[in-house]
């Protein structure tokens, strides 16, 4: 294997996540991420579980609302029994509304995340599943840059060339 391509998956992981090349290095080399399969998957199937309904309400419910950044997502950095989101400063505050729980009396049904509590910390918000271990932590991005378009494009055509 060249040199070029050795860290292949590593390379996309970090254009897809925003997580550090050094950090998707380690991740390859623990067989985590694979040039298939360049983002971790969670290793319990509760957390997986409860991160895909997360990211099955932000997309049904934000779809149409973005501000470059996909789902009010600016980065995810996956780590052990749990994943951090780096929302969108403009879009932090609708995206936890979307997921938190709440009853919707004009349909009839439950919005939001069934069962999501949430508690907020000095640095994060914690997103837990009630009947789980499951769960996930949120921060708004402080980083000016990651509002900016450039960064949210790069991440666009990774993902894009990824997916083709």
């Amino acid at each position: 294997m060249s040199g070029r391509n050795r860290y292949q998956a590593a390379v996309t992981c970090s254009k897809l996540t925003g997580t550090s090349y050094g950090r998707c290095v380690q991740m390859e080399k623990q067989g985590l991420i694979s040039p298939r399969c360049p983002v971790p998957d969670a290793s319990a199937a509760d957390q997986r579980s409860f991160e895909a309904l997360v990211v099955h309400v932000m997309a049904n419910a934000l779809s149409d609302r973005q501000l470059g950044a996909a789902f009010g997502i600016v980065s995810a950095f996956p780590g052990t029994g749990r994943i951090t989101l780096v929302l969108h400063t403009e879009m932090a505050g609708r995206v936890l509304w979307e997921l938190l729980p709440r009853l919707d009396t004009e349909h009839a049904c439950v919005r939001g995340v069934p069962g999501m509590r949430m508690e907020l910390r000095t640095d994060k918000i914690v997103l837990h599943d009630l009947l789980s271990q499951a769960r996930v932590y949120v921060v708004r991005s402080a980083d000016p840059r990651a509002n900016d378009a450039k960064s949210h494009a790069t991440r666009a055509a990774a993902l894009d060339s990824w997916q083709h």
